[in-house]
């Protein structure tokens, strides 16, 4: 993480710039591994070229930040559909499950009422950070 005053430069309140959420890491959009292999190369064209007019890091959520892990995309936008499709493949079922009408889950017992409410919330919850 940057120091205090790298973050007030970023501003507050930190927010994932992929999905909307709090925000607790940082996603270098270069990846770093990429930047020390393009060093010990010694290109310095392809490191500009790759440098010229890109943000090089953001603030993420660690899950972002996880799933991105070391890919590489052309531009931001392609990076967050990435990101997306990645979200979209890791909660296939969650995003799956049924629409439920309130009369239906208050005849369920406790424990399964609370399993499909949670598995509702969550649900809510993956589609915001999709639409984002």
């Amino acid at each position: 993480m940057p120091n205090k005053k790298k973050n007030k430069a970023w501003g507050e309140p930190r927010i994932c710039y992929y999905c909307g959420q709090r925000a607790d890491s940082i996603d270098h959009i270069i990846p770093q591994a990429m930047l020390r292999m393009l060093a010990s190369l010694a290109d310095i064209e392809i490191t500009r070229h790759l440098l010229r007019n890109r943000a090089l890091k953001v603030w993420a959520c660690r899950e972002c930040n996880s799933l991105l892990s070391d890919s590489l995309q052309e531009s931001l936008r392609e990076r967050k559909n990435y990101l997306k499709i990645r979200l979209l493949q890791k909660y296939h079922k969650l995003l799956a499950i049924p629409k439920w009408e309130d009369n239906e889950i208050e005849e369920l017992g406790y424990t399964l009422r609370t399993h499909i409410e949670a598995s509702i919330r969550a649900k809510e919850y993956i589609k915001k950070r999709l639409a984002w």
